[in-house]
């Protein structure tokens, strides 16, 4: 008998938000910093992006692997392999934080070529573009899902400073043959399905060389600046200038904390940031208050090898001071909420936990608040 590859498992999500604070979360700190997300961490990324527009930017419509697979995607695989190959073992630090790492270092290991079933369940979302496309968007970067002007101006800036001649406009240069190669490249693994170059490519060295995180130029570092810090998005502004002061700076370093981040810009802020980072803070607490009880919950229920009744959840720390201070949290959450146009949304939310009760039957509402946001996850619930 012939034996197929072995598929990889694929874990299950039902563990992510299992209470349902993204939403909210997400919104305030869209408000906060517009385009900017936790798992962004190398602002160059923004530069990949934007050479992948260029690169792909005459491909045929409709174009795709077998599986569905975009050309954006395809290359993604071929940067993040390149970079995991190139820099994985020498600077394993500069490739921390890289969406997929671990994934492509496998099917490196393993000595098979990368594709869709190989890499992220969910690249789109949880992929180097999928994690840095919002911001690309918000920054006109990606225009309609084209070069937009300030990607435009950051290839033609980054192409110059990597001295690669040709790889825009209608030069001659080493870049012209480079973007030749990598537009091959990426077409021919699109008929494949997979990455279609071996490990020996003379082109791998490419992504090491221009796209490491840290190695940015500076006039490609100041273009990528004064565009997240322009004043078209003001909370932005006023964030990204106080982490770059001398203030920010120290308390970054030192703290590592948003919350005391925060609370040390909120002393200087506008009247506008003063009220976002105060409802910040407070939703902060009421889904901690949530979170820690839910936790200390599982623990009980994990360490008992029977049938965990109410009463005995009830008797947790956690149980009892959330359902003590949740009500009350709610209530002036909700008036926090309402210049932000989220009360609505919170309310029908968590409106549950907006009535005071004992913590026996506090815990049964939290617990069936947990359920309903499960059943309620595509495609069938978690």
């Amino acid at each position: 008998p012939m034996l197929t590859e072995l598929d990889p498992s694929i874990p299950s999500e039902g563990t992510l938000d299992p209470l349902g604070l993204y939403s909210i979360a997400d919104a305030l700190a869209s408000r906060l910093v517009p385009g900017v997300r936790q798992r962004q961490s190398h602002p160059r990324f923004l530069t990949a992006v934007a050479v992948g527009l260029e690169l792909t930017d005459s491909f045929p419509d409709e174009i795709a692997t077998p599986d569905g697979s975009e050309p954006w995607q395809v290359y993604e695989w071929y940067v993040v392999q390149g970079l995991v190959d190139r820099l994985g073992s020498e600077y394993p630090e500069e490739i921390k934080g890289l969406p997929g790492r671990e994934k492509v270092a496998k099917t490196l290991e393993e000595n098979i070529p990368l594709s869709a079933i190989r890499y992220l369940k969910t690249p789109g979302t949880f992929g180097f573009h999928g994690v840095y496309r919002v911001l690309a968007r918000d920054l006109k970067i990606e225009d309609g899902e084209k070069l937009g002007e300030l990607g435009a101006s950051l290839v033609d800036i980054w192409s110059k400073e990597q001295k690669l001649n040709g790889f825009t406009g209608v030069a001659e240069g080493v870049g012209k043959s480079l973007k030749a190669d990598l537009r091959d490249a990426i077409l021919e693994s699109l008929r494949l399905g997979a990455v279609s170059k071996k490990r020996n490519w003379k082109q791998w060295d490419f992504f090491k060389n221009h796209f490491s995180p840290y190695r940015a130029g500076e006039q490609e570092c100041e273009l990528i600046f004064q565009a997240l810090s322009n004043l078209s998005a003001p909370l932005r502004h006023e964030t990204i200038t106080f982490l770059c002061s001398h203030e920010g700076q120290l308390i970054w370093k030192h703290d590592q904390s948003e919350r005391v981040f925060h609370q040390s810009l909120c002393k200087i802020a506008s009247s506008d940031m003063s009220a976002l980072l105060k409802t910040i803070d407070l939703y902060e607490r009421f889904s901690r208050i949530l979170k820690d009880a839910f936790d200390d919950c599982l623990t009980a229920m994990t360490q008992k090898h029977s049938t965990v009744l109410p009463s005995e959840l009830a008797q947790i720390n956690t149980v009892q001071t959330a359902g003590a201070t949740i009500a009350a949290l709610f209530n002036e959450l909700s008036d926090r909420l309402q210049p932000f146009s989220l009360s609505t949304r919170f309310e029908e939310s968590f409106s549950v936990f907006r009535q005071e009760t004992d913590a026996v039957s506090w815990v049964q509402i939290l617990l069936e608040h947990h359920r309903k946001i499960q059943s309620r996850k595509p495609p069938n619930g978690k």
